[in-house]
Formats: structure tokens, C-alpha cells, sequence
């Protein structure tokens, strides 16, 4: 194996909230009543000043993922989505990445930049090619490339997926988001609402903290059979067993959104800390901004280090049975009461 240990990946699905059954193992989401909304943003409005915790990705040695860089470049591939105009995909994508970065975090030197690729340009697959991408699927919720008998398909209920390439000392090289357009329909709600639709950048706000390593607020047994630790130390709590007022919820990475929700648009103090921790500010000056046509990383068959897709301890038996290292949210439909 060579100096960089074996680049895997890690894939992170963000699912839609529909269900209110609060019982069962997995996390189940929840349409939530203007009521309910209102009352969890009482919550949040009183707890907004604490910081609570955070989790990390983890390599199987242990160690935590990163990228070592001073910014990290995105392409952004608006091909065959139709639910948003190109530029209103570009605006989307630049707020999410804004909302981790220095210019509104400032205890950070992290920078996220994008390259808004035209339309009529198809994006490549994801894999590792040192290449970080936003792509749309709009005819098949499956893998770019995917044989069409059904096999490397991903689980409808996901909104959206992010695959992170990692050595075994938790550097990232490579990350990408797909959006799931297939099964659900998309825009920009910020302006005005529209029933049904998901905030885009609501959702790619949460898939960069997947990007930048961070995990979820808590846990599904299914994914994980043991509790992840926080960087505190701690265990993260079930998802399925938090009550609907909990700060958890509010957090950018609490694994479910309801259709309309903008509420991971702005990161909670839990996010603050952890990306002025994990990229302080303090560190700025050894970490470059390495243009992207000059990154290197670790090559396939080079040095008896092959590229793998490869699991994550944190990742359940789902997720590796698909051969993708996919941690699926799944719902349940609504319980009649």
C-alpha cells in the first residue's frame, strides 16, 4: 500500500420527511404542521447562542476526514435539471458553499469555490477523478453510467446523495453531490413558497457539510450498530427517539427535511464549531488554495494503492450490500390515527 493508504468512499443519502410515526428503529421524517413549525422555531430562536456537539466522519483507523487544502473547487452540472434555471442552480450552489466559508464564518480560513459549467455540458461520473461535482439526475435515480437493469440504483426516498473519497488518514481528495430530480420536484423558496417542492439550497447546504466530513446529528441503528461519538466524546442520540422540540433537530445536519423546509440554509452554532475547528482560522496559513488543475493525489494502481469504493465503520449493512458505502434514511408512510 502507498504512503497515502487506500482512497475509499463514503456516500451520505439526505432523505424527505413524510411520516409522524415516532416509533420504530430507523429515523421515519415527519411533515410537520405549521403548528409544529412554528413551535421548533421557538425552540431554535431560544438555543440558537449554544453550541451542542458535532460528529465527524472516521477512516477505519480512526482517523478523522478532511481536506488539507485551503479551499476546495466544485463544478456545478445544471445538465437536463429543468425544475430551476441554470442560474438560479449557480445561486443555489454559491449559498450553500458561502454559508461553510470564511467570508460568513469567520472563524474559519475554508473556502468552497464553484465553476458554473453550462448547460448543455454532461457531467462525468462520479468516481474519483480528483474532480469535486453538483450533478442532476432527471431520468433515472441511479448511478451515472448504471446498466439498466436496475442494479446500482439508489433508494427513491433520497433527496440527495454526496460520495467523499478518503486515504486511510482521513484526507479528502475527492467529493460528489447528486440530486435526486427524479422523484422529487425542486426550486427556490426563499422568494415564495410552493407546495411540494424542496429548497435546493437548503438540501446542498447539508451535503456540504457531508463534504467537508461531517456526519449526521444522530443516528440510525440500521446504518450504525454503535452509537458514533461527537467530538466530545459522547454518543449521538437515536434519531428515531428525539422529541420533535429538540435543538437537534434544528441542526444543518439532522438527517431529514420536509418539503418547504429552509432551516439548513443557515448553519446552527453546532456547524459554526465544527467547521472553525476542524478549518480554524487560526491554521490559515498552511493550507494553500491549490488550483484544481493542479491537484494531485493518490492514482490508481500506483505504489499497490488501487482505488476502491470501500465502507466506512460508520456505514450499516444497507448501504455496504449496495456496494456503495450508502448510510439510506428510509421512511415509512404515514401512520393513520
Amino acid at each position: 500500500m502507498g504512503a497515502f493508504g487506500q482512497p475509499s468512499v463514503l456516500s451520505r443519502a439526505f432523505s424527505n420527511a413524510r411520516s409522524r410515526s415516532r416509533s420504530g428503529s430507523r429515523v421515519w421524517f415527519r411533515a410537520a404542521s405549521r403548528r409544529t413549525a412554528a413551535g421548533l422555531g421557538i425552540v431554535w430562536a431560544l438555543s440558537a447562542g449554544e453550541a451542542h456537539a458535532y460528529v465527524r466522519y472516521k477512516s477505519k483507523t480512526g482517523n478523522p476526514y478532511a481536506w488539507r487544502e485551503g479551499c476546495v473547487w466544485m463544478l456545478v452540472y445544471p445538465h437536463g435539471f429543468t425544475d430551476m434555471t441554470p442560474q438560479e442552480v449557480y445561486a443555489a450552489e454559491r449559498a450553500a458553499q458561502a454559508t461553510w466559508s470564511h467570508d460568513e464564518q469567520s472563524g474559519t480560513y475554508l473556502e468552497i469555490v464553484d465553476t458554473d459549467v453550462p448547460e448543455e455540458v454532461e457531467p462525468p461520473l462520479p468516481q474519483y477523478d480528483l474532480t469535486n461535482t453538483t450533478i442532476f439526475h432527471s431520468d433515472r435515480w441511479c448511478r451515472l453510467g448504471a446498466a439498466s437493469d436496475g442494479t446500482d440504483c439508489y433508494a427513491a426516498e433520497a433527496l440527495a446523495i454526496t460520495s467523499v473519497w478518503t486515504t486511510s488518514d482521513g484526507h479528502i481528495y475527492d467529493a460528489d453531490i447528486e440530486v435526486n430530480a427524479v422523484n422529487f420536484r425542486w426550486a427556490d423558496l426563499g422568494p415564495a413558497s410552493k407546495t411540494g417542492f424542496q429548497d435546493l439550497q437548503n438540501t446542498l447546504t447539508h451535503e456540504t457539510g457531508h463534504l467537508l466530513g461531517l456526519d449526521h446529528t444522530c443516528y440510525n441503528p440500521s446504518d450504525s450498530p454503535v452509537a458514533p461519538k461527537d467530538n466530545n466524546g459522547q454518543s449521538i442520540p437515536l434519531c428515531s427517539g428525539l422529541p420533535f422540540n429538540d435543538p437537534l433537530r434544528m441542526t444543518t445536519m439532522f438527517p431529514s427535511a420536509t418539503p418547504g423546509d429552509l432551516g439548513k440554509r443557515v448553519l446552527s452554532p453546532d456547524e459554526v464549531q465544527a467547521v472553525s475547528e476542524i478549518y480554524p482560522i487560526a491554521e490559515s496559513a498552511a493550507h494553500a488554495c491549490i488550483p484544481p488543475e493542479t491537484a494531485t493525489g493518490p492514482k490508481s494502481g500506483s505504489g499497490g494503492c488501487a482505488v476502491v469504493r470501500g465502507e466506512n465503520p460508520s456505514v450499516g449493512p444497507i448501504g455496504l450490500a449496495l456496494g456503495l458505502g450508502l448510510a439510506w434514511i428510509t421512511r415509512r408512510r404515514r401512520a393513520r390515527r
